[in-house]
């Protein structure tokens, strides 16, 4: 009975016929009638699709509202989430932003790109992009180390590969060639170089990089001569190490890596990176050797 009263309409005709002449107002229904009569009167109104009563019946109304508080009250309350996002979403931000600049980037360089239109294919906000990088400059060095991140994840597992120390640092060597050859880590590399007069700060991202790149090898180098017969390399000594990777890597990856880098297409580098290696890893071992043994 309770929703047969909760309208401020009524069909007066419907009154009419039903007898109600003497009523002065719609809501004097449910007062004036008997309550087994009231039931047949709204049974007559929901068959003839009229909607009932009027506000002046205060009981119903307020049990009306009555039962709406408390639909209210159960409803489930919406949780707001407030400050820091989870690691997970922020990550994915970060990669969009990441990805969307580099596109952006690499198809007109930084100084043809707003952060408003990295925002925009990022979708996200500006604050959200300064909150992270506050400069171009900043997400480019950001590209950057995720770019060494990427080939580092894709050769730290060669130098397991071959049971002397010349197989291991060959196997090495090939793969750290196959992939900074990758035709995306040469167009950001060539980037680099083009925009380096413009912007003098990535000049320090180019020197950061080479330091990574250093880490990263002297580390894999370490492991690389494990062996008693290896470590028997004056260069392989723990004190050496870092300046004998940076000699492994000029001389090994850098000759490869710079003519692709000025100009010409890695397709057509890469079926030398066999006969290169070979030949480099043979000279540099034996540059190696001839140092005086650690004792």
């Amino acid at each position: 009975m309770t929703d047969l009263f909760n309208s401020s309409k009524v069909d007066r005709s419907m009154v009419d016929r039903l007898g109600f002449d003497n009523l002065s107002r719609p809501g004097d229904v449910y007062h004036s009638v008997p309550f087994t009569s009231s039931v047949l009167f709204a049974k007559s109104l929901c068959r003839h699709g009229s909607i009932l009563l009027h506000e002046s019946c205060p009981n119903e109304r307020h049990r009306g509202a009555g039962m709406e508080k408390a639909t209210r009250a159960k409803a489930p309350q919406r949780v707001v989430r407030t400050g820091r996002p989870p690691k997970e979403l922020a990550a994915e931000v970060d990669e969009r932003i990441l990805n969307a600049a580099r596109e952006l980037f690499l198809a007109r360089g930084l100084a043809g790109v707003s952060v408003a239109e990295i925002a925009s294919l990022a979708h996200a906000s500006k604050g959200t992009i300064y909150a992270r990088f506050p400069t171009k400059e900043a997400l480019f060095a950001a590209i950057a180390i995720r770019n060494s991140e990427i080939v580092r994840q894709g050769y730290e597992n060669a130098s397991s590969l071959g049971d002397t120390i010349e197989e291991r640092l060959t196997a090495l060597a090939s793969e750290i060639l196959k992939h900074v050859l990758a035709a995306d880590s040469i167009d950001f590399m060539r980037l680099a170089a083009a925009e380096a007069r413009r912007f003098p700060d990535l000049a320090k991202v180019g020197r950061m990089m080479r330091e990574r790149g250093t880490h990263h090898a002297a580390t894999i180098l370490r492991d690389v001569t494990q062996s008693t017969q290896d470590r028997l390399y004056a260069a392989f000594a723990p004190e050496r190490l870092t300046r004998t990777a940076q000699f492994f890597l000029d001389l090994v990856v850098a000759p490869l890596l710079l003519r692709a880098v000025m100009g010409e297409d890695p397709k057509s580098l890469r079926p030398q990176i066999r006969t290169h290696v070979a030949e480099s890893v043979s000279f540099f071992l034996t540059a190696c050797r001839s140092g005086e043994a650690v004792r």
